[in-house]
């Protein structure tokens, strides 16, 4: 290739750095149409450029079958086969032919062709939700065992939901919000229909929504303009009109009856009516919701608070982020543990304070591109347990940074999400540890604890999600941990002059903490929690 520069005592062409640039940016897929040309171009004119593909291409193909090693149990199917493996079918084909350097060519740039498409077609195309309501309220909520659990915030597909205690407050895609009160056994049927088929609960319906469909065993209550109230048993149900209209159908009769304001009316299982006296207050209200939220935002602050005094003497701390600043304007992370000198704080750059997992608990809000705090944790150490409350708004990159050491020498540490929704822990000299898909777009918008043990000694990592282990790995190989110079929601290698990748953080972090050992299962369930527990026994 022409246009030799010096380099170091060497000579590289300019042309090959130009061509090693455009392979990096393909194998990044992020190429623009711009570069496309002008790498099938020289992928075209030089044999030695198509070379350099190949090699580049089988290398990059080594290392992710490598990273996918020992992966834990799969939420999620996965293809079977990648396309890198397809790609390198086709060259062997082509190689037992005659017009090797000819085909080659041929092959690649379709290839980069199928490649750029397919990267264009999925960047605008729609994603699917089955999605039809959301829990946006969940209050001392207590899922029955062996059934699904959702925290506040989820879209909610139709399916049942079968609460133990608390009260959840359920907005339908049309618009009708439901307060259910447990314990209860609901179905969500549609954007705009549930059955109840034990429960108490009650329902607004405005009038965008009119024509809200709940039903019970012994009946079927549509809207007509309403808030009402609905009382499931297995041998009769009631149901109470607070405003507007509704209309009765009793299970297997035609016959329908108009309900009013100020009525209410039970019907047994052989679909017999009787009148019963009315009442709002048998019902979860709006009102009961607040009161009870706001007593358990107070508690929840309160077992906070208690943890997070226990845990500032606890040695094995290296960064205990509470993110509780004092003040909106305030520029400062705070290492809060007791043995953490000054120099330990962040700096914030850019991230804005927003509310947190509760009303009046802060978190940090990362947006664009250059927010992040910027950290420095030192030391070399045998174990790591990484820890923080996170809300994941979207998932804009193919690396979204949580906590990543600037360097990628052994031993650093980069933890991150994936485009995908997979938690990666990255290890410099030992690779890539990816839990399952987690962070299908219906957990967007939900606070999740996230934690992960790396342990040198014990050679495992281990993935958590709410107190829960996901995903368990054999270490590939062993060596001491560090970070040095660190960001948390972003990522400055420092050393390229070209551009940073993009990997910054979209959504709010409302905690983070470091410890230089490994923490039981029992430790990262007291953390999920948010308070102390006779299994949580910080020294």
């Amino acid at each position: 290739m022409r246009g030799a520069q010096t380099r170091g005592g060497g000579t590289v062409s300019r042309d090959a750095a130009r061509l090693e640039r455009l392979l990096d940016r393909y194998l990044e897929e992020a190429l623009t149409s711009e570069e496309k040309t002008e790498l099938e171009q020289m992928l075209r004119a030089e044999s030695e450029a198509r070379r350099t593909f190949w090699q580049h291409a089988r290398l990059h193909a080594l290392l992710r079958e490598s990273g996918g090693e020992n992966r834990g149990r799969e939420i999620a199917a996965e293809p079977a086969r990648s396309w890198w493996v397809g790609f390198a079918e086709v060259l062997q084909l082509v190689r037992l032919n005659a017009g090797w350097a000819t085909a080659v060519a041929a092959v690649v740039v379709a290839v980069l062709g199928i490649w750029f498409v397919r990267v264009q077609t999925e960047a605008t195309c729609d994603r699917l939700t089955t999605g039809v309501a959301v829990l946006a309220q969940a209050i001392d909520l207590e899922w029955a065992p062996g059934s699904d659990a959702h925290s506040a915030g989820a879209t909610l597909s139709p399916g049942w939901l079968r609460i133990a205690a608390g009260l959840a407050q359920i907005e339908f895609s049309d618009g009708a919000r439901v307060i259910v009160e447990g314990p209860a056994e609901l179905q969500i049927v549609s954007r705009s229909e549930a059955f109840c088929r034990a429960g108490r609960l009650s329902a607004q319906v405005p009038p965008a929504a009119r024509g809200f469909r709940i039903s019970s065993p012994q009946v079927t209550v549509v809207d007509l303009g309403t808030a009402f109230g609905l009382e499931a048993r297995a041998t009769d149900s009631e149901v109470h009109v607070f405003e507007g209209k509704v209309e009765l159908t009793t299970a297997g009769k035609t016959a329908k009856r108009e309900l009013s304001a100020g009525e209410a009316l039970g019907v047994d299982a052989g679909g017999a009516w009787r009148v019963v006296s009315g009442g709002s207050d048998l019902f979860p209200s709006a009102d009961a919701l607040e009161r009870k939220a706001r007593s358990a935002w107070e508690r929840r602050e309160s077992e906070w608070r208690t943890m997070m005094n226990a845990l500032r003497t606890e040695s094995s701390l290296l960064l205990l982020a509470d993110f509780d600043a004092a003040s909106p304007f305030e520029r400062r992370l705070r290492n809060a543990g007791s043995a953490a000198p000054r120099s330990s704080d962040g700096a914030i750059v850019g991230a804005r304070w927003a509310e947190g997992r509760w009303p009046g608990k802060r978190a940090l809000e990362f947006k664009g591109v250059g927010d992040r705090v910027r950290i420095e944790i030192p030391g070399l150490h045998e174990a790591i347990t990484l820890a923080a409350w996170v809300r994941v708004d979207s998932l804009d990159h193919n690396f979204n940074s949580l906590l990543l050491a600037d360097s990628f020498s052994a031993g650093k540490i980069h933890w991150q999400i994936t485009r995908s929704g997979r938690l990666r822990l990255g290890l410099g000299g030992s690779g890539d540890y990816d839990s399952p898909r987690l962070f299908a777009p219906e957990r967007l918008g939900q606070w999740l604890h996230l934690a992960v043990i790396v342990d040198t000694v014990a050679g495992r990592i281990r993935h958590y999600v709410d107190g829960q282990e996901v995903a368990a790995f054999d270490m590939r190989k062993k060596g001491p941990l560090s970070f040095g110079p660190a960001e948390i929601g972003n990522w400055n290698p420092g050393a390229r002059k070209d551009g940073t990748p993009i990997r910054n953080f979209n959504g709010r972090m409302d905690e983070m903490l470091v410890f230089r050992r490994a923490l039981r299962a029992s430790e990262i369930r007291g953390l999920s929690r948010h308070g102390l527990t006779p299994q949580l026994a910080f020294p």
